[in-house]
């Protein structure tokens, strides 16, 4: 009895000592994915609030990631992600490509804004697409692993429109879900790469929203100003 006690013990001292040690390896990994490519693949600064680990389920979460605006855009940012949650395959992390299990962000908030460059959404898009076309290639001296991501949901995101393109009227939006599957294909891709492919769809999205909106309120002020016309008319 004593013996199993003892093993049982050790087993949780190494499971304890792995566990640090995935959090170590994983915290700089996180920094620099968000600090450093992020800023490459979207042309854009980015902010981490703050971010967890759990390293005994390969679970990380990521809390306050901000998307900056390119420059010539007044406000303050294009995306704010307040609640990112990732989950990878533990086994995959000894191998290549690493197996991402899913990427599930929720409650996002996009800001749609007019610039010199057309929208600001439209100008990350842009970047993005060069990125994964091949336009772009990360710094940091190696190529580094490739990476499988399983499942990407965006769920329950809004945008906001600025009154300047909505003739005075601000609006607030919901974004079309985005569900990505098998990002990487079997043999893996870049981190870079993948998160070209997934910014790609999610301004995409937001585009849809913003033009489905301006639509809406064109239709709007075309019917008012038909009903003014028809009271001017009567007072006449």
């Amino acid at each position: 009895m004593k013996r199993l006690l003892f093993a049982l013990a050790g087993l949780g001292v190494l499971a304890l000592a792995g566990g640090l040690a995935l959090s170590l390896a994983f915290g700089p990994a996180v920094k620099a994915a968000v600090e450093t490519l992020g800023p490459q693949v979207a042309g854009v600064p980015m902010r981490l609030g703050s971010f967890s680990v759990s390293p005994l389920t390969g679970s990380v979460r990521l809390r306050g990631l901000v998307v900056g605006n390119p420059p010539g855009y007044k406000t303050p940012s294009a995306f704010e992600l307040a609640d990112i949650r990732v989950r990878v395959r533990l086994r995959s992390l000894l191998s290549d490509p690493v197996v991402v299990e899913h990427v599930i962000v929720r409650g996002a908030a996009a800001t749609y804004e007019m610039g010199p460059g057309g929208s600001n959404v439209a100008v990350i898009q842009r970047k993005a697409a060069s990125f994964s076309g091949g336009g772009g290639k990360a710094s940091g001296g190696g190529p580094g692993k490739r990476l499988v991501i399983k499942d990407f949901r965006f769920e329950g995101g809004k945008a906001r429109l600025s009154a300047g393109l909505l003739a005075g009227k601000a609006l607030e939006v919901p974004i079309p879900d985005v569900r990505l599957k098998d990002i990487g294909g079997d043999r893996g891709t870049s981190p870079a790469a993948a998160a070209a492919r997934i910014l790609g769809a999610v301004t995409s999205s937001v585009a849809q929203a913003a033009l489905e909106a301006g639509k809406g309120v064109g239709d709007v002020l075309k019917t008012a100003d038909k009903a003014f016309a028809g009271l001017k008319k009567l007072f006449k």
